[in-house]
């Protein structure tokens, strides 16, 4: 719906590519990543079963390298024609694996955004069932342009949430 009315889901693409190919490139970040990030915090399809693909390997010990990750999606049934030109462009344009904190970082909170703004949602149909007003009820969260939380309004008027 959000994208019929021209608004975005807030996410990514970039961030989440580079978590992914810094765990590709540098596999001592995997337990760093591991513990910060979920598989569901992840909005693109692929790089959410990539993730997942790589979280049951680390479980069970196995190598992790583009070979192995392909192998793995293959025996899990996740493997699509694509994967492999997939990982290999996701290796290329990620910039360094030494950043990938700050990259996991980015896809947690466009997660949170994604969760915030679905709960709103939530809200806003709840209310509209009951006839009540929700313009003077509900706080819309407000976005920048780059998809960041930078306050929201109510019908009291507009708040700074930061």
């Amino acid at each position: 719906m959000d994208e019929l009315l021209g608004r975005k889901t807030p996410h990514s693409a970039p961030a989440e590519q580079a978590v992914i190919g810094s765990m590709l490139i540098d596999s001592r970040c995997i337990p760093e990543v591991l513990e910060r990030l979920k598989a569901d915090e992840f909005y693109i399809k692929l790089n959410h079963d990539i993730y997942e693909t790589i979280y049951a390997m680390f479980s069970y010990g196995q190598t992790i390298d583009p070979v192995t990750v392909l192998d793995q999606m293959k025996v899990r049934g996740v493997y699509q024609d694509n994967c492999e030109n997939y990982l290999a462009e996701v290796m290329r344009i990620t910039p360094t694996a030494a950043n990938v904190l700050e990259y996991a970082a980015i896809v947690r909170d466009r997660a949170l955004l994604r969760r915030h703004k679905k709960k709103v949602g939530r809200k806003t149909q709840t209310e509209a069932k009951q006839g009540e007003h929700t313009s003077e009820k509900i706080d819309i969260v407000a976005y920048d342009n780059r998809g960041f939380n930078f306050g929201f309004a109510t019908g009291m008027g507009y708040r700074r949430s930061c």
